[in-house]
């Protein structure tokens, strides 16, 4: 039988595209203008064709719901189809937040009583603005602080806690 060419499926996590890599047996990649087909939502397939880096794009939006699995099909110009096995990632929300324990959360004190709450990735970088920091507060109910454009939110002197309260960030 003579060897079967491969297709690599990557998604990105973050924005949920798809990189579609087509590979001869021999590891090399197919020429600019080969056609794919990867499993769709309601067996409708997903064309994508291959630029000059041997690689294809299919954006999130076009993904199916779940994850497809079933057969892919490389058309490269000029040679009949050549079909193999493959799964389509399904599309990723990326509404769903993702939670994540950050290395530090510096809470600094304005003179008025405020505080200032900097929470750090683990590479010291800085979260987006409109993330969520979620700090213990009184009584067992969290204060949550929503992160403005300079990697900062404050917390009015009134909704923190009489005293230091110790507990895990989030």
């Amino acid at each position: 039988t003579p060897a079967t060419p491969t297709l690599d499926v990557e998604q990105d996590p973050k924005t949920g595209d798809v990189t579609v890599t087509p590979k001869k047996p021999d590891g090399s990649t197919f020429p600019p203008g080969t056609k794919v087909e990867i499993p769709g939502k309601d067996g409708n397939p997903i064309t994508v064709t291959i630029g000059e880096d041997g690689k294809g794009k299919v954006p999130n939006s076009e993904l199916p719901d779940g994850k497809v699995p079933g057969t892919g099909k490389i058309t490269e110009p000029g040679k009949p189809a050549v079909e193999v096995p493959v799964t389509t990632p399904g599309k990723v929300t990326p509404n769903t937040p993702t939670t994540e324990t950050p290395s530090e959360i510096e809470i600094t004190r304005k003179p008025n009583g405020d505080a200032i709450v900097t929470p750090k990735k683990p590479d010291g970088k800085p979260y987006p603005s409109g993330s969520k920091v979620v700090i213990p507060g009184e009584n067992n109910t969290p204060i949550e602080v929503t992160i403005g454009d300079n990697g900062s939110g404050e917390v009015p002197n009134d909704k923190l806690p009489k005293k230091d309260v110790p507990g895990t960030g989030t």
